[in-house]
């Protein structure tokens, strides 16, 4: 399985933010052997540097919660190998919130949390919430082009009557 975790704190400064993530790291790596892949975190429009550790059993996904409740982290997110996502909160609950989704920026950005990993766009949703963003993007882009079509023939008919118009009429 994957975990995806920070050690990050909004109200810290970024120099202690990166130095807390950097023990995070050296931490993870000495106690289960695991190395963090960089993921652009992003809830509800703020954004964090987080890791992503892959090729994490349960034994090791459990520490890894144990050492972000050290870091006062409210929730770890764990991605199953089926691709089932589960955020594990501080208090212990266990939130079912979704598959796992390799998306377009124009899907993601409909979500209050995503994450971006080597510049692709990734987000935990249940397929109804993804057919849902995906009809409004949809929705969106037709809007988009019917406005488009009509400014072209506003453009057109403005166009027409200026050449009349400079000719004397018709």
């Amino acid at each position: 399985m994957k975990v995806i975790m920070t050690a990050t704190r909004q109200s810290l400064s970024a120099s202690l933010n990166a130095r807390r993530n950097d023990d995070m790291l050296f931490t993870v790596d000495m106690r289960i052997g695991r190395t963090g892949i960089p993921v652009q975190g992003v809830w509800e429009g703020i954004t964090e540097q987080s890791y992503m550790f892959t090729g994490v059993d349960s034994v090791q996904a459990a520490y890894l919660h144990h050492l972000a409740n050290a870091y006062e982290q409210d929730a770890i997110l764990i991605i199953k190998d089926d691709g089932r996502c589960i955020i594990h909160t501080a208090a212990g609950d266990k939130l079912d919130v979704g598959d796992w989704h390799k998306v377009p920026r124009e899907i993601a950005i409909q979500f209050d949390g995503y994450s971006v990993i080597g510049g692709e766009y990734f987000i935990a949703a249940h397929i109804e919430e993804l057919h849902a963003a995906q009809r409004r993007l949809k929705f969106t882009h037709e809007a988009q082009r019917r406005m488009l079509a009509e400014q072209a023939a506003l453009i057109a008919a403005n166009e027409y009557t200026a050449r009349v118009a400079a000719v004397g009429g018709v």
